[in-house]
C-alpha cells in the first residue's frame, strides 16, 4: 500500500538516486552527488515540505513544495519525482495531490515550472487544471526554457467593499 510521509534522513539517498537516475535531470548534469547535497539541504523552514512515497517501505517517489512565497501570495511545488520503475502508476498523482491540498490551506494559487522538452510533464500538469502562463528562457540551463504553469486551487476570498464617504 502506498503511503505519504514527510522526508526523514535515510529516504535522503534514495531521493537522490531517484533524481540522478532521471533522463530529465540527467540533462541537467544532476548527478547522485549533486542530488544528496541538494536534498540534505531542505530549509528548516515552516513553509517548505519535503514528502515521499513509500510502497512497502522502498521510497518510489517525492515531492517538494513551498506553501507560499510565489509572488509573496501562492504556493511553489519545487521537485516531483517518481522511480523510473514505478512510472505510470499513480504515484505523481498522489503526491501532487498531498501537495495541492496542503498548499490550499494557505494560498489560493499554486505555481510550478517544467522544462520546455518534458511534454509529458505539460500533458501531466494540464490534466490537473495547469495553465502555461509564460516561460523562463534560460533560466535553470542555457538553451533550455521553463514553462511557468499555474492552477488556482481554491476560489480567492473577495475583498470587502470598499467603505463609501459620507
Amino acid at each position: 500500500m502506498l503511503k505519504i510521509a514527510p522526508i526523514e534522513k535515510q529516504h535522503i539517498v534514495a531521493c537522490a538516486h531517484i533524481m540522478a537516475t532521471n533522463p530529465l535531470w540527467q540533462r541537467y548534469n544532476v548527478t547522485e552527488e549533486k542530488a544528496l547535497r541538494l536534498f540534505s539541504s531542505i530549509p528548516s523552514d515552516d513553509t517548505a515540505r519535503v514528502s515521499v512515497a513509500l510502497l512497502n517501505e522502498e521510497v518510489t517517489g517525492f515531492i517538494w513544495y513551498y506553501l507560499r512565497g510565489t509572488f509573496f501570495s501562492g504556493g511553489y511545488i519545487r521537485l516531483v519525482g517518481v522511480s523510473i520503475q514505478h512510472k505510470r502508476q499513480g504515484i505523481g498523482t498522489v503526491l501532487m495531490d498531498v501537495a495541492e491540498n496542503d498548499i490550499s490551506q494557505h494560498t489560493p494559487d499554486t505555481f510550478l515550472l517544467a522544462s520546455d522538452f518534458n511534454i509529458p510533464a505539460h500533458d501531466f500538469y494540464r490534466q490537473r487544471g495547469y495553465q502555461n502562463v509564460g516561460q523562463l528562457p534560460d533560466f535553470a540551463m542555457s538553451g533550455i526554457s521553463e514553462l511557468i504553469f499555474w492552477k488556482r486551487i481554491q476560489q480567492k476570498k473577495e475583498a470587502p467593499a470598499a467603505k463609501r464617504a459620507t
